[in-house]
């Protein structure tokens, strides 16, 4: 599997840039035929991350709000 960012997709070829290499590398654009690539997965993965991130964080706060919502976060103790 390749990653690219900058994908371009001509008449007989898909081209990109390595995602590690800067957008503004010209001379790091790699190509392939169509006929060689079987699927293309489209979205960016730093997103991907932060979303996936975020849904743990949420998810682990939701026991928390509970027991301070059932009042055991107080200070009564």
């Amino acid at each position: 599997m390749d990653r690219w960012h900058a994908v371009q997709i001509a008449s007989d070829t898909i081209s990109g840039i390595p995602y590690l290499d800067p957008l503004d590398c010209g001379s790091c654009r790699v190509a392939l035929p169509q006929a060689a690539v079987d699927s293309i997965r489209l979205g960016n993965p730093v997103a991907g991350f932060w979303k996936s991130a975020g849904l743990v964080v949420g998810i682990m706060m939701v026991p928390v709000v509970i027991m301070c919502l059932g009042g055991m976060c107080s200070d009564d103790y």
